[in-house]
């Protein structure tokens, strides 16, 4: 998905944190885009599972989900409820929707962490690791921001696709044009939601979660998006 962030009535969405503490409630992909009503939607950062006797799922997640918290820095329009620093990039979408990795236009409006960089000034990144190929999901801007790219990629499923390495993700991106690149969680939890016709979230790729191809994991957080009438 190619976004261009100078569209009208485009609005970002991180999801947002409903208690204090900054917990989250994990939830599908789908889940997210039909919640929120939005047009489009990926699965954002890693997360932590929580004790459930000190954080009972019945208390914080009466609407399903496990309660978790995001590995990374994260903000839901204007409200950080995951103030981390940690060597993960981030992303962040401000009220005019200029989007910038690792420091923020302004205030903090929208921001999602990723797990890596994996291009920087239109390079891949030096010494990323070859490891296995896994499903990705990850998030470009061109050089001057005004183009967002959304990529996932499809993997651990036999005669479809095995996944990409990171080299071979950062190698994709800059052939999309990508100067800045980030992989976001990938595995189990890459998955790429759009509104369909009947009005309903419909999973564009193909995840696969604990080796159930087609299953969605409920994850943490989410970037999406919607545009306005």
């Amino acid at each position: 998905m190619v976004v261009d962030m100078q569209t009208a009535k485009l609005e970002f969405l991180v999801t947002p944190s409903l208690h204090t503490n900054g917990v989250i409630c994990t939830r599908t992909t789908s889940k997210f885009l039909d919640e929120f009503k939005l047009h489009f939607a990926i699965n954002g950062d890693g997360w932590s599972y929580l004790d459930a006797a000190t954080y009972p799922p019945n208390a914080y997640c009466p609407n399903g989900g496990d309660p978790v918290k995001v590995n990374g820095f994260a903000a839901s329009r204007g409200k950080i409820y995951s103030p981390v620093k940690t060597i993960q990039p981030e992303i962040y979408i401000n009220t005019r929707n200029q989007a910038t990795v690792n420091t923020p236009p302004g205030s903090v409006f929208n921001s999602i962490a990723g797990e890596r960089m994996v291009v920087e000034k239109g390079a891949m990144v030096k010494n990323l690791a070859a490891v296995i190929p896994n499903p990705r999901t990850a998030l470009g801007l061109n050089k001057n921001g005004r183009w967002l790219s959304l990529f996932v990629i499809d993997g651990r499923q036999d005669g479809y696709s095995e996944g990409v390495t990171f080299p071979e993700m950062a190698n994709l991106m800059i052939s999309y044009g990508i100067y800045t690149g980030v992989n976001m969680d990938g595995g189990g939890s890459s998955t790429m939601v759009i509104k369909g016709v009947d009005g309903k979230a419909s999973v564009v790729n193909s995840p696969i979660d604990l080796n159930v191809v087609g299953k969605e994991r409920k994850v943490a957080n989410h970037l999406g998006f919607y545009i306005r009438k």
